[in-house]
């Protein structure tokens, strides 16, 4: 085989490799959080968490802004998860949080939890319009990776999160394999 053409297969098994990487670092984990009203200034958020295939999701935070949350409370909460919130505190400018850590498996593969629902008073009548969250290390608490939860109003139910399709990055795989493929035999002949 000439160098040419071992070249030419290596580039292609390069950009296959890289392809395939990025399929795989495209997961993310995910929250959908159902705002109910509950009068006054009062609203519950019902959170549902998901993972992708291969991820595991053990801790997790949800902040809400310093600026419009008080009175932050943990609702309701699976039974084999600890759960807990963080007022938010105007003077440091900080955000308040639910905070969620799981004392068994937590979420793995494709699977879905809900049950975890926080109590708060608003300061804008329409609710929240953003929640951002974090997925932790459940024994460091480092950030894993962060996003903003999909929100919908009064039991409307979840809207779906648009992910990052994988199929692109493969074609584009394999077209970078064609063209490795031709150049090897232009070279050859």
């Amino acid at each position: 085989m000439s160098s040419c053409i071992k070249r030419a297969a290596a580039r292609a098994l390069a950009a296959a490799a890289v392809a395939l990487s990025a399929v795989g670092a495209a997961n993310a984990a995910y929250i959908h959080a159902d705002l109910t009203h509950v009068g006054g200034s009062t609203w519950d958020a019902s959170f549902t968490v998901g993972a992708d295939p291969g991820q595991t999701v053990e801790a997790f935070s949800v902040y809400f802004d310093w600026t419009k949350v008080s009175n932050l409370q943990v609702w309701a909460s699976p039974g084999d998860w600890d759960n807990l919130v963080v007022q938010a505190d105007g003077a440091l400018a900080s955000d308040g949080y639910y905070d969620a850590l799981a004392l068994a498996d937590g979420i793995t593969d494709t699977k879905v939890l809900g049950g975890f629902i926080a109590r708060f008073d608003w300061a804008d009548s329409n609710g929240p319009t953003a929640l951002r969250f974090t997925i932790n290390d459940p024994l460091t608490f480092a950030q894993i990776e962060q996003g903003v939860a999909a929100l919908t109003n009064d039991g409307a139910g979840p809207t779906p999160v648009p992910e990052p399709a994988g199929w692109p990055l493969i074609l584009a795989g394999m077209a970078s394999l064609v063209v490795a493929g031709r150049k090897a035999r232009e070279l050859n002949s």
